[in-house]
């Protein structure tokens, strides 16, 4: 199975810059999300083999890329479910997601927008079996089960 990290995949594809933050800090949000979603609509159109695992940011999911992968059969959403504060915490001291700058009740704002978006995947993994995953073949399992 192929794996990719869209964060890393959009920062492989514009060398201008290092990392996300100073991306959006010179380019701003609009062409981050837009850079954001063309890059997730050609990983999933380009990729000739049978599996691939996407990992999104908590942004990648717009109303757009929601419905375009709905709309394939042999596309899986899959939604670990975690606590905002857990999130927060994680975003938080990892010290370089531009979000984190707006604070944290504008950051809890936004995850509470769109919990239905990633609500709407087809599968579901509740927090308490995140611990259960330490290799993509586990999360596999568990997203079949």
């Amino acid at each position: 199975i192929d794996f990719f990290d869209l964060d890393e995949e959009i920062i492989a594809s514009n060398c201008d810059y290092l990392d996300i933050e100073t991306m959006v800090k010179v380019k701003g949000w609009n062409y981050f999300r837009e850079l954001e979603k063309n890059i997730l609509l050609g990983l999933i159109n380009n990729h000739n083999k049978k599996h691939m695992l996407i990992s999104l940011g908590g942004g990648a999911l717009g109303d757009l890329s929601l419905n375009y992968i709905n709309e394939r059969e042999n596309i899986k959403l899959i939604f670990l479910s975690t606590p905002f504060e857990v999130c927060w915490e994680r975003i938080y001291l990892e010290g370089h997601r531009p979000l984190v700058k707006k604070g944290k009740l504008e950051v809890e704002k936004l995850y509470k927008n769109r919990l239905p978006l990633y609500q709407s995947a087809q599968i579901y993994i509740d927090v308490k079996e995140q611990n259960n995953i330490s290799k993509i073949d586990d999360l596999l399992k568990l997203a079949n089960s």
